[in-house]
């Protein structure tokens, strides 16, 4: 077969030992003495782990996590709070037909995809398990709020257990947020709201991003998208960095923009009055800030966090303002905007008469307290190779003087003797001219091989080696006296921040325990109330049972009830939220069957009253306050 060109490519400028030598790894900076960059080391260690074994780390995890949920679930005897009954009737009234978005609560697509996928499981299942995902999802924020604070603290080797601190503290501190009406985030959690959730997704995409996995980032910030819209603008950034990055991504970016209009608005639009029903419920909540709306929203988000964390947070900071050299300090400030950015959304909307609840802040606040962490973290992991970097400096200066006294050119005495010899000397007649190019007198007194010299210093200069060795010795001595004493200098500038940082640590734990002893009080309280509010919902099935059935209910009119109840009598009845009623005197004005389900003022129990029936299948419920 003829050939039809070179078999062989062209020629390269590379020797064949080059091409033949065995591939060596890339060293970093320091890698030989262990003593890497704070940031350069915490990527490689966590890059450094199998990922096998990083994989079955995190589904023994999600399983620990879900079993602690479901047990904690179980102990508290809770249930959903008023927006979350709401969101079960969502997924169920979708599978049965009628899903009606009017009502109360204000759309939102997150909870949706879960309840419409559990709804199909059945009524009780559903309920139960979107309690345990809500609470589980919630305390994984804990875990993403740890390794936040590790990565922004990037402990040096050795030290590693200040990052540990800086990742417990910053968990623990998470669950002592609280908003303006008291409730602390444990209320949320254990009555099964999105907030928490909604907080863990963005944590999660803040670790994500740091972590170099930018899809599985942008994939959190498109959940924390669909449960809050103030990450719109976040999600929107990072999705012009994704979409120019990699031309691959692009139809992850695309698809999720899609998928996220059209959960917000599409479903709205086929199932309310308006696809931006979100927008105008929310108008109508009534909870919107008085008074200067600026200020008032400002004191909602200084509220939902004691005061040592925020110093602490900012702290954080300004430190990493006046470094800005490491990736750790370029992420802190960025998070720092990032919240700063949240509150003024909120700011903007509660301008605009949208309620802007603290427990919408809950994000920024969050990041606070992980920048807190992150700067007890950084006070405890003081510079522990200072010494080291300093002593290697001296080594290296000592051996580089050893380097140039061993190679020193040319005494003084030489080189002055060879002045004499062109004529350099001043006043001095050339010593080539008076003995001649051979210089014949020098060579007549001292022969070819200088017997003078020799015999003087002896062929290898006995006394000026010994002069030069004296000297050299002299300097050792010198230096390392100079770094015995720059040890002991840097040895304790480390133990005095060591010990300031270990202060200031303990101050900020100090300062924030009195606060966390009144927070687990108030959740104490708060659990109290909320099982008295259980016992009135599980007690409502009952009495439905008793009145005959949901389907026969239906018949006899509007179901009216308190405002606070208005959700969970929706889901006990199987309708939607907006034919469930709580305004008694308007309803009775209007002369139409009416069904009065009114929980007790004090007690457990319901009371029941039917008015201006005219069915005959309802001609049996009673007509005037009936305790059931």
């Amino acid at each position: 077969m003829p050939r039809t060109g070179p078999c062989y490519g062209r020629r390269l400028l590379v020797s064949q030992r080059a091409l033949t030598a065995p591939v060596r790894p890339l060293a970093l900076p320091g890698a030989a003495d262990g003593s890497l960059p704070d940031d350069v080391a915490s990527i490689t260690a966590a890059r450094a782990r199998p990922r096998v074994r990083a994989w079955w780390l995190w589904a023994a995890g999600a399983i620990a996590l879900l079993a602690g949920s479901t047990a904690l679930v179980v102990w508290a005897r809770t249930l959903p709070s008023f927006d979350a009954y709401g969101w079960l009737t969502w997924g169920e009234r979708t599978w049965h037909g009628g899903l009606d978005t009017n009502a109360a609560p204000s759309w939102k697509p997150l909870p949706y995809l879960f309840t419409v996928t559990y709804a199909v499981l059945g009524h009780h299942v559903e309920l139960r398990l979107w309690m345990v995902t809500s609470a589980a999802v919630a305390f994984a924020g804990v875990v993403f709020a740890g390794r936040v604070a590790y990565k922004l603290t990037a402990p040096r080797t050795g030290r590693e257990w200040a990052g540990w601190v800086a990742a417990a503290f910053a968990g623990l501190a998470l669950l002592a947020l609280h908003d303006e009406l008291h409730y602390g985030y444990l209320h949320y959690v254990l009555s099964s709201q999105s907030d928490p959730m909604i907080v863990t997704f963005v944590l999660a995409a803040i670790d994500l991003a740091l972590s170099g996995r930018p899809r599985a980032a942008f994939a959190c910030g498109v959940l924390a998208s669909l449960g809050r819209p103030e990450a719109w603008p976040f999600l929107a950034l990072y999705s012009v960095w994704l979409w120019r990055r990699d031309r691959a991504d692009r139809w992850l970016v695309a698809g999720a923009w899609i998928a996220l209009l059209a959960l917000w608005f599409g479903i709205p639009a086929v199932s309310s009055r308006t696809p931006f029903v979100s927008a105008a419920n929310a108008l109508d909540s009534g909870r919107a800030p008085s008074g200067n709306r600026v200020t008032a929203v400002l004191s909602r988000f200084g509220e939902l966090q004691h005061w040592p964390v925020y110093v602490a947070a900012a702290l954080c900071v300004a430190l990493a303002a006046v470094r800005r050299a490491s990736p750790r300090d370029r992420a802190t400030l960025a998070l720092a905007g990032g919240s700063f950015v949240w509150v003024a959304i909120e700011v903007a909307f509660g301008m605009h008469g949208w309620p802007a609840l603290g427990r919408y802040m809950f994000e920024p606040a969050a990041v606070a307290t992980v920048l807190a962490g992150a700067f007890a973290g950084r006070v405890l992991a003081a510079d522990s190779r200072a010494i080291a970097s300093r002593a290697s400096l001296g080594a290296t200066r000592s051996a580089r003087s050893a380097e140039v006294w061993r190679f020193w050119p040319t005494p003084p005495a030489e080189i002055a003797n060879l002045r004499r010899d062109v004529g350099g000397d001043r006043g001095a007649p050339p010593r080539i001219a008076r003995d001649g190019p051979g210089g014949p007198a020098r060579i007549a007194r001292d022969g070819p091989g200088g017997p003078a010299r020799i015999a003087r210093d002896g062929p290898g200069g006995p006394a000026r080696i010994a002069r030069d060795n004296q000297d050299a010795r002299a300097r050792d001595n010198q230096d390392a006296r100079a770094r015995d004493n720059q040890d002991a200098r840097a040895r304790a500038r480390v133990a005095g921040r060591r010990l300031a940082g270990a202060l200031v640590v303990a101050a900020l734990v100090g300062a924030t325990v009195p606060a966390a002893v009144s927070a687990v009080r108030s959740e104490r309280a708060d659990l109290t109330e909320q099982h008295a509010r259980t016992a009135e919902i599980e007690a409502l099935p009952g009495v439905i049972a008793r009145l005959g059935s949901a389907g026969a209910l239906r018949g006899c009119g509007e179901p009216l009830t308190r405002l606070q109840y208005q959700t969970a009598l929706a889901y006990a009845l199987g309708d939607n939220v907006s034919q469930v009623g709580f305004k008694y005197s308007q309803a009775l004005a209007h002369g139409n069957p009416l069904l009065f389900i009114t929980p007790f003022e004090s007690g457990v129990g319901w009371q029941i009253q039917a008015a201006h029936q005219t069915a005959p299948a309802c001609a049996a419920l009673p007509t005037t306050p009936t305790n059931l």
